[in-house]
């Protein structure tokens, strides 16, 4: 049995239907596995170990592999004051529609607005998504009054009068269908090239729903607009959410776009914003990084006097107070400590849990299944991965100084059960969170266990190519480390992009395509000396070389995997072009490559 829009099965028709049938073999298909309420749909589902779906491709990730239409989304400042609204609450929409189901200054807004950013209005194929009944059809009357032939459609609508509508917007006898919680989901018009976005929400869920009403594919289609409209909000409304379901990245990053423009999105998407817009977004993202450790101790003792009698869980605490992973761990903060200091159920404290706690974040880069999976091992059964561990070893315990094994290591986590188990929680969530295939590093020695395009600091690269081990830990901070034994150079990339994309900056390291990077050596290599003529000769000298690449110093490395030399030019330095093995997936090769200047 097949179920589409699958995250309806928790509404209880849907799971008595379901567990009265119990079908052989359940298939479920949704865009929107996050439900608002926090129920999980794994109670039908074989899922992964780590408890993520068996198959899942994110709005970005389709868009990016061209399955899905792109998006050019404008965001014009509205002054309807929305700023006593009560979001996500029984009441919100009665707020709503009494606000603006017949507001008639944001009306003309609207109409200024297609009219704006619609280039050809014979083509306009749009959905206007509103409030309630009567905004819809107050919208349809003003949309006809303003020339724009257009048709409410709503839940009172037989079936008949529906298709009535579709097929007219689909002929261009109408250019626009005013809706109300109808087209949200389960509606397949491809030829819809415009989206009105005229129903606020703070729900990332319907926000996502909404636009990908618009993202089908169809002959002549390039993209759809999508025009939004951002009103007052009071202090508190979560812009970082919405703009996360659409795009992936976190709070800061979002800011950053908000600043400088979104320079990491699909090909062909667009997210833009008017002066006022601008600047009413960028107060909530700057509002949302506030997340000091004060704040989060407040939200978890909240969260907990709520919850009496219940487990208490980072991930259900991160997800139902809507923040990120790294706002826990910021300023060497750690879920333990905020339990400790909230005065919540913790286990006893292990001798060294003060400096222990400040490293649990060091891993929040991890992202490599295999290394995950051996940790998650470790953590439960005590089973050792030699190898894994120790990168996890060397990882938390970063001091040159502090040697151990990983049986001592293990040892030392299990006498700290609170870490322990923080560790096991924490692990566990970068493990759904990991969408690498677990392939290992190409042209690589065996017993390497590093896997192509996962992120590493450079301490457990060293760890996982033996220069540092239980025994030994040299300090090691240069950009290429030899293995001489191997005869593999390790290429260690920097790009530093912290000073931005201004012409003055002359980058020397950068992706020019997702299979070929351009690389510059030290000053000391050469044409002339060994080496240089390592890199120049590797078509015959048995040198191989693995190439290494993080933005900046905050970032861990990705494994590009194996390079061959292309093309070079100059000396002391050498100007280098390497042809990939494997190409880069596209979302690392935009964090890769930067224009230059002619």
């Amino acid at each position: 049995m097949i179920v589409d829009e699958a995250h309806h099965l928790k509404a209880a028709t849907f799971d008595q239907f379901v567990r009265s049938v119990r079908p052989q073999l359940l298939l479920g298909l949704t865009a929107t596995p996050e439900r608002a309420d926090g129920k999980n749909l794994n109670d039908y589902f074989d899922s992964r170990p780590d408890g993520s779906p068996a198959v899942s491709l994110r709005l970005w990730d389709a868009l990016d592999q061209q399955l899905l239409a792109p998006f050019e989304y404008y965001a014009t400042a509205d002054e309807t004051d929305l700023r006593d609204i009560k979001w996500n609450r029984p009441e919100e929409i009665g707020q709503l529609d009494a606000l603006i189901s017949s507001n008639t200054v944001r009306g003309r807004l609207v109409i200024n607005a297609v009219r704006q950013y619609v280039s050809d209005l014979d083509q306009l194929k749009g959905i206007v998504f509103c409030v309630s009944v009567a905004h819809a059809q107050f919208m349809a009357n003003w949309f006809e009054q303003s020339g724009l032939p257009a048709r409410s459609l709503t839940g009172a609508n037989t079936t008949e009068q529906r298709d009535d509508a579709v097929r007219s917007l689909r002929s261009g006898e109408i250019k626009l269908i005013c809706t109300c919680d109808l087209f949200n989901e389960g509606v397949d018009i491809p030829e819809i090239n415009t989206l009105l976005l005229l129903r606020p929400t703070q729900s990332p869920v319907i926000f996502q729903q909404q636009i990908g009403r618009g993202l089908r594919l169809a002959d002549g289609k390039e993209s759809c607009l999508v025009l939004d409209f951002v009103g007052l909000y009071a202090e508190g409304f979560r812009f970082d959410t919405l703009f996360r379901a659409i795009t992936g990245q976190t709070r800061a990053q979002l800011k950053d776009a908000v600043e400088n423009g979104f320079g990491l999105l699909p090909t062909g998407c667009y997210i833009q914003f008017d002066r006022v817009a601008r600047e009413r977004v960028l107060t909530s993202l700057r509002a949302a990084l506030q997340m000091n450790a004060r704040r989060i101790r407040q939200e978890l003792g909240i969260w907990a006097a709520n919850r009496p009698g219940q487990p208490l869980r980072m991930k259900d605490f991160l997800r139902d107070n809507e923040f990120d992973i790294g706002d826990l761990y910021a300023n060497k903060r750690s879920w333990t400590s905020y339990m400790r200091d909230a005065n919540l159920p913790v286990p006893l404290a292990g001798p060294r849990e003060a400096e222990l706690s400040q490293r649990m974040g060091s891993i929040l880069h991890a992202n490599d299944p295999n290394a995950l999976d051996a940790w998650t091992t470790v953590l439960t059964t005590g089973e050792i991965d030699e190898t894994r561990v120790q990168m996890l070893a060397h990882q938390i315990l970063h001091s040159t100084e502090e040697l151990i094994d990983p049986a001592g290591f293990t040892a030392l986590i299990q006498a700290h059960p609170a870490l322990r188990d923080e560790l096991l929680e924490l692990v566990n969530w970068l493990r759904e969170d990991s969408a690498i295939s677990p392939r290992p590093l190409p042209d690589a020695p065996s017993d390497w266990p590093l896997t192509l395009h996962a992120r590493y600091e450079r301490r457990e690269i060293q760890t996982a190519v033996a220069h540092i081990t239980s025994t030994k830990r040299p300090r090691f901070g240069e950009g290429c480390l030899p293995l001489k034994d191997e005869k593999i150079e390790l290429m260690f990339v920097t790009l530093d992009k912290r000073e931005g994309f201004a012409d003055r900056v002359q980058y020397h390291d950068y992706a020019i395509s997702p299979e070929r990077f351009h690389w510059q050596t030290q000053n000391m290599a050469g044409a002339n000396n060994s080496t240089g003529r390592r890199y120049l000769d590797s078509g015959e000298n048995g040198w191989g070389f693995q190439l290494f690449v993080r933005e900046d110093a905050e970032h861990a490395f990705v494994a590009l995997g194996p390079v061959k030399l292309e093309s070079h030019e100059g000396d002391r330095p050498i100007s280098i072009v390497w042809r990939l093995k494997h190409a880069m997936p596209i979302e690392i090769f935009r964090r890769f490559s930067v224009l230059r200047s002619a």
